[in-house]
């Protein structure tokens, strides 16, 4: 189990972008399937494994994922740490017995996982994203990734 200081700690850990992210993170078409999929590992300054997975719809532009995964390589352990969202359907946050609509930011926390949960199963509706261009810079930002040469994101939609 990652306690919430444990958490708080992995995503303030900075993580420096590779210069071709953009190109690993873009999704890409698998054949036969409705979603593209992306995915880029990446190791924080302090030596923490990490992952960004990344899933977006072709049929609904509004329906997409970007997650951000740490990874224990010792052991093969993987916590999904954070999942920005985009508006594909209501989200049930079960402790608090709220229902999440739109847009969201799924957030790893200590007490879903006491109550049996997945990590990141409490979620928080958004309205600082509209689409996944801008989701991706808010997450990046966010989780303390850096772009080469340029630190913070500076992008938008």
């Amino acid at each position: 189990m990652l306690t919430d200081q444990r958490i708080a700690e992995l995503i303030a850990e900075k993580k420096s972008l590779p210069e071709n992210y953009l190109d690993r993170l873009r999704p890409q078409q698998q054949v036969g399937q409705i979603y593209t999929r992306g995915s880029l590992s990446v190791v924080g300054d302090n030596g923490s494994h990490f992952r960004i997975n990344t899933r977006k719809s072709t049929i609904d532009m509004r329906d997409f994922s970007i997650v951000f995964i740490y990874e224990i390589q010792s052991t093969n352990q993987e916590y999904v740490i954070a999942r920005y969202n985009g508006d594909h359907g209501e989200h049930q946050n079960t402790i608090e017995k709220e229902t999440v609509e739109g847009f969201h930011i799924h957030k790893a926390t200590e007490r879903y996982q006491k109550a049996g949960k997945h990590i990141e199963s409490y979620a928080v509706e958004t309205d600082s994203y509209g689409s996944f261009t801008a989701a991706l810079g808010i997450f990046i930002n966010d989780m303390n990734f850096t772009l080469p040469g340029l630190g913070k994101y500076m992008g938008g939609e």
